[in-house]
């Protein structure tokens, strides 16, 4: 599904949200070879998802190898679970990029966020009980304030201590992970503190990092996208308002 002609959404996927990323010839640092386009994966998905998200790139006109970069907003498998398989197959060459703080849990040096409580928390938890986690040693440590390919990335701790969102702001776009969230209405939420290491981090991070930024398409990792006035979304959402 495209959302602008820079960003599509890979549709019908189970647990989270991928987004294809198209970036400009001027925004690219490295990643182009000939003068042909390259394709950024934001997130993967759960381990399986690898084929739909391959359909999907060939049915917009590109091939799985035009992949040069994979950023991941956080570790959790339901975001980093396809990527062994997309590393492995499908664009092997592509490289990968995390928040520093995350990157030991990615690489399997350090274990996976636990989650506590119930409902999504709970479900997460079984999930990670059944589901196996293949660690992935990144290409890119992630630093706030940096921008990578015309992204620039926002280091908003709390859901995991390396959660990220990252800002297009040509096309006035805030990828927000599992920073925030939308529910069946659409509305905008923070993510639940049932599966969010600090809440009250999570929290402040959306006031101090999110409200400053100019945007109106915010793009989580759970729930559809909003389209427009993001920003007075996130006002409404940090005030009480929402």
């Amino acid at each position: 599904m495209q959302i602008t002609p820079h960003i599509h959404l890979v549709p019908r996927l189970r647990g989270s949200n991928v987004y294809i990323f198209i970036p400009e010839e001027e925004e690219l640092t490295g990643m182009e070879e000939g003068g042909k386009k390259t394709l950024i994966l934001i997130d993967t998905g759960m381990p399986g998802s690898e084929k739909k998200i391959f359909d999907y790139i060939k049915s917009i006109g590109f091939d799985s190898k035009d992949i040069s970069l994979i950023i991941l907003t956080h570790p959790d498998i339901d975001h980093s679970g396809a990527l062994f398989a997309i590393k492995q197959s499908l664009a092997p060459d592509a490289q990968v990029a995390i928040h520093e703080a995350d990157a030991p849990r990615l690489a399997g040096e350090k274990k996976l966020k636990e989650v506590k409580g119930r409902g999504m928390g709970l479900m997460l938890g079984v999930m990670g009980t059944f589901v196996r986690f293949h660690p992935v040693k990144p290409d890119i440590l992630l630093k706030d304030g940096i921008e990578i390919a015309g992204l620039r990335v926002i280091h908003t701790p709390g859901h995991t201590e390396g959660s990220i969102c990252l800002h297009f702001a040509k096309d006035h776009a805030l990828f927000v992970g599992d920073t925030l969230r939308t529910d069946s209405q659409g509305s905008l939420e923070y993510m639940s503190s049932s599966i969010s290491q600090d809440y009250a981090q999570l929290r402040n991070s959306v006031k101090t990092k999110l409200l400053p930024i100019d945007c109106d398409i915010i793009l989580p990792g759970h729930g559809q996208p909003i389209r427009k006035d993001g920003s007075e979304k996130i006002r409404e959402l940090v005030e009480g308002k929402s």
